[in-house]
């Protein structure tokens, strides 16, 4: 159950039935929303003007502690069973929304969660590792996977996430060639003039 109460008082506003398990609560930045997890892999939207169930999140696996980026785009949950931090879309405009937009892998049984006051970066724990891990989270397209993950120059790539579409390509800092892009997919070239660096998608 959830348990609401008022900040000012010790009475007991609602209790809502939320999934198996309940580990963390997290309130979305206009306060209009509460997201609770699970040990079953589910996040439960409760709205905080009803108490009432808005909606249920099944990402698989088996879910800790999360934060809301400070835009309120996106939440993050910290999935101890698939060892991965899940990304939420809450962009009520998205084809993913409500969703599990992409997966960042995790190198250990991540526990909890928070966003950097900026929302640039998640800061997670990895319980079995006994380390902090930092992924960097910028706004914009979400870049979910990379295959191959290196390759020489005139290799093709395929990059899988959301967010791509009028979207652009580096390698290192060059310029990577667009051989077919949609929305979820971006299939691209190796430049020539690339060097081992970061792959980023503006």
């Amino acid at each position: 159950k959830l348990l609401v109460y008022p900040t000012d008082a010790d009475t007991l506003l609602a209790e809502v039935m939320v999934g198996t398990s309940p580990r963390d609560v997290l309130v979305d930045p206009t306060g209009t929303m509460a997201y609770v997890t699970d040990l079953g892999g589910q996040i439960t939207e409760v709205s905080l003007a009803s108490y009432d169930v808005v909606g249920e999140i099944p990402t698989g696996g088996s879910l800790l502690g999360a934060d809301i980026k400070p835009t309120g785009t996106f939440l993050y949950a910290a999935n101890t069973q698939l060892e991965d931090l899940d990304i939420i879309d809450l962009r009520v405009d998205s084809p993913t929304y409500r969703g599990v937009a992409g997966r960042v892998e995790h190198p250990s049984t991540p526990t909890d969660l928070v966003f950097s006051p900026d929302g640039l970066f998640a800061y997670s724990l990895a319980t079995d590792a006994r380390a902090l891990v930092v992924s960097a989270t910028g706004e914009g397209p979400l870049l979910s996977q990379m295959t191959p993950q290196a390759g020489p120059v005139g290799a093709q790539v395929v990059l899988t996430g959301s967010g791509f579409t009028g979207g652009s390509v580096t390698f290192g800092g060059v310029v990577a060639p667009i051989l077919a892009i949609s929305d979820t997919e971006l299939r691209v070239v190796v430049p020539a003039a690339a060097v081992t660096g970061p792959v980023v998608v503006l």
